[in-house]
């Protein structure tokens, strides 16, 4: 079993690696990071995105109601042929 969880009130942003545009925003329903005994997790559907480019990915962690927020932005992927 791991501990490699996120408090359920976290959230996914894609950015554009180059230019930081937002590709996803964050939203509350729709880009909330999903757990299960594995740790945690998001699915998201890549054939919206242009091959051969990097993106970012920006994690949003809310912790005792929102009072305290925490973002990272340093996980990126390349989409490939």
């Amino acid at each position: 079993m791991s501990n490699d969880k996120v408090p359920t009130s976290s959230f996914y942003s894609i950015l554009d690696s180059v230019t930081d545009d937002v590709i996803i925003p964050f939203d509350e329903t729709a880009t909330r990071i999903d757990c299960d005994s594995n740790g945690s997790f998001f699915k998201l559907r890549m054939d919206s995105f242009f091959p051969e480019r990097f993106y970012k990915i920006k994690l949003k962690i809310e912790r005792d109601s929102g009072d305290d927020v925490q973002t990272f932005d340093d996980f990126y992927f390349k989409v490939v042929k």
